[in-house]
C-alpha cells in the first residue's frame, strides 16, 4: 500500500497564480470539461484530474454553527474525528454531499457533548470524549499522538519529513490528523475497490478554494500515495521550511447493533437544512 514517495517541496505552493486544480474557482477540471457534465463526475464525485483525483463538497461550514474563537482548533478536530468514523462505515466511493454536511452537523454535537462530559478528563487527547456518534451510528474512539516531522527538510535517521511520515503512518495505521500552524485535516486510506485514499477539511474559507464569504467542507479521493501527499502540502499551504507538523492516529470502533442498512442510505442521502 505504501511506497516510496518525493520529497515534498515548497515549490508546490508556488502556483504562478493559478489555483489548486480542485478550486471551486474552475469552471473547468484538469480535462478541460465542465464541472457539471457527466464526463467530470463519477458517482457523486467532480473529476478533478482523470483517474487520479476526485473531489466530493459539502455546503456548511462549522463556523456558521456556534463557535468560540479560542475552541475553535478542538472543534474542528472533533469534526475530523467523526470523519475518519465515517471512512470506517462508508465505502469512499459512496459518499455524499450530503453525508459530509452530516459530519460537520455531528462532530459539531460530539464536540459540545465533550466540553460537557467528565468521563476521563483530563486523559483525553484535545478534550474530545472517545465516545462519539454519527447520527445514529455510535463510536469509540481512540487518538494518539504517532510523529511528528517537519515539511520540506531533508529526511534523516531520528527526523522525518511528511512524505517519510506518510509512508510510516500507512504501515500501521488508517485513519488520521495532522496539524502544521494552527491548519489540521483529516486523512486515512479505505480498503477495497470502492476506496483508496482520502484527506477531509472543514476549514476551507474563500480564496484559493472559493469566492470571497464561501466555503464549506469537502474530501478529496485518489488510489495513490504520491496523490494525497502532494493534496496535504497544498491545502495546508505552509509557506517556509522547517515548520513542524504533528500527527495524530484515529482508531474506530463502531457498536454494530447502531448500524442499520436503513440509517446509512438515510446519512447520505438526508439533506441538512441550514
Amino acid at each position: 500500500m505504501a511506497f516510496r514517495i518525493k520529497n515534498e517541496s515548497i515549490k508546490w505552493l508556488n502556483l504562478k497564480g493559478r489555483m489548486p486544480p480542485w478550486s471551486r474557482k474552475y469552471e473547468r477540471n484538469t480535462a478541460g470539461n465542465y464541472r457539471d457534465e457527466p464526463l467530470s463526475k463519477l458517482n457523486n464525485y467532480d473529476v478533478e484530474i482523470e483517474d487520479r483525483l476526485w473531489s466530493l463538497w459539502g455546503s456548511i461550514l462549522p463556523e456558521r454553527t456556534f463557535l468560540k474563537k479560542r475552541l475553535r482548533c478542538n472543534q474542528y478536530l472533533a469534526i475530523y474525528v467523526v470523519a475518519c468514523c465515517a471512512a470506517s462505515v462508508f465505502d469512499l466511493i459512496d459518499w455524499t454531499d450530503h453525508l459530509l454536511d452530516r459530519i460537520v452537523v455531528s462532530g459539531n454535537r460530539y464536540f459540545r457533548k465533550s466540553l460537557t462530559s467528565t468521563k476521563g478528563k483530563g486523559k483525553r487527547p484535545k478534550g474530545l470524549d472517545v465516545d462519539c456518534a454519527l447520527d445514529s451510528i455510535k463510536f469509540v474512539v481512540y487518538m494518539n499522538h504517532v510523529s511528528t516531522g517537519k515539511l520540506y527538510r531533508i529526511p534523516t535517521i531520528n527526523h522525518m519529513n511528511l512524505a517519510d511520515a506518510l509512508i510510516e503512518f500507512f504501515k500501521h495505521y488508517k485513519y488520521g490528523i495532522i496539524s502544521a500552524q494552527g491548519r489540521s485535516l483529516a486523512f486515512g486510506f479505505c480498503d477495497g475497490a470502492g476506496g483508496g485514499y482520502f484527506m477531509y477539511d472543514c476549514q476551507a474559507k474563500d480564496h484559493p478554494l472559493f469566492n470571497k464569504s464561501e466555503g464549506a467542507s469537502y474530501m478529496l479521493r485518489t488510489h495513490q500515495l504520491h496523490v494525497l501527499h502532494y493534496c496535504i502540502v497544498v491545502t495546508l499551504n505552509v509557506p517556509t521550511h522547517n515548520v513542524e507538523f504533528t500527527i495524530h492516529r484515529v482508531e474506530v470502533m463502531h457498536d454494530d447493533s447502531s448500524l442499520r442498512y436503513e440509517d446509512e442510505i438515510r446519512i447520505l442521502n438526508t439533506i441538512v437544512v441550514h
